[in-house]
């Protein structure tokens, strides 16, 4: 390839090792995330802008717009149908949840405080969100309008006996 520019999408077959498929999208990529379940990847771009691709057919199935600036972010649900895209360098604070099969934009979330890790959860149904000076870990519950997904609070994670302490995890500490 003569072109100088490093805007390639590449993706190789990792039981080959051969080339399986290559994109130029039109403007420069900031971000990829790559699902082998719903064969897509999703890369954020530099004029702001989501591009989702097929993997199977090579095509661009969606252009997803909404961000103030380039997103270098992109977090999947395991089945690969939905991520959370966001900008880590706090230009724009806005995370958002996006229907990779539809190209909708399900929810945003814009915090007061500069988010410093954000995760969605397996399923796609929450969000884990830690901001800046904040000790507390937020879990937001993903829902489309209208609709309430029942939370099933019986699992717990970690001891009860341990409700409400604090701890160092710093790397003094």
């Amino acid at each position: 390839v003569d072109d100088p520019s490093p805007n390639f999408i590449v993706v190789y077959d990792l039981q080959t090792g051969q080339l399986f498929k290559k994109w130029k999208p039109v403007t420069n990529t900031c971000c990829v995330s790559i699902s082998s379940e719903s064969m897509r990847v999703i890369n954020g771009c530099e004029d702001c802008s989501l591009m989702v691709w097929d993997l199977t057919t090579g095509a661009c199935s969606h252009i997803l717009r909404g961000h103030t600036h380039p997103v270098d972010t992109i977090f999947m649900d395991a089945a690969g149908k939905k991520f959370l895209s966001f900008d880590s360098t706090q230009q724009d604070r806005t995370v958002k949840l996006w229907d990779s099969v539809s190209g909708e934009c399900l929810s945003s979330f814009t915090p007061d405080r500069p988010i410093s890790s954000c995760q969605i959860s397996a399923d796609g149904r929450r969000a884990v969100i830690a901001l800046n000076g904040v000790e507390q870990i937020y879990t937001l519950q993903l829902q489309t309008e209208g609709k309430v997904d029942e939370v099933d609070n019986t699992q717990l994670y970690g001891s009860g006996e341990r409700l409400g302490e604090s701890y160092d995890v710093s790397k003094a500490g």
